[in-house]
């Protein structure tokens, strides 16, 4: 099944692509933040069907003792405007996403593309068969 995961920023949204079986994520273009979350939505849906996505993960910014921000607030908004827009949506804790997958990525993505697949890779490993 193809995943597209999505680190929802303020400012920027970095989106992640790939097939749960074969476990290879690639990143996909770093976009600019629109000042709507319908907008986003709309953006991300054309992108899930381009990628021929069958789930959308939007990573959940929880805080550090696990509570919900502000933040996270806003990104299940942005998942419920993606299911409202007819996308299968979950969501997966991404505390310490951009930092994780910035340190994997070694300066080779940038920070958003590198957090997308850091949430992909964490969908993955939570779904795995054993």
């Amino acid at each position: 099944m193809r995943v597209l995961a999505v680190d929802y920023g303020s400012k920027r949204i970095g989106l992640a692509v790939g097939d749960l079986e074969s476990g290879l994520p690639r990143p996909l273009a770093t976009l600019a933040a629109k000042p709507a979350i319908v907008q986003d939505a709309e953006i991300i849906r054309t992108i899930a069907a381009s990628e021929e996505a069958r789930l959308v993960v939007v990573g959940l910014p929880m805080q550090a003792d696990g509570t919900k921000g502000p933040r996270a607030i806003v990104c299940e908004r942005l998942a419920q405007a993606l299911a409202g827009a007819g996308l299968a949506v979950a969501m997966i804790d991404e505390r310490h996403s951009t930092q994780d997958g910035s340190a994997a990525a070694a300066g080779s993505l940038d920070d958003d593309a590198a957090a997308a697949i850091e949430i992909w890779q964490r969908y993955q490993e939570a779904h795995a068969s054993p």
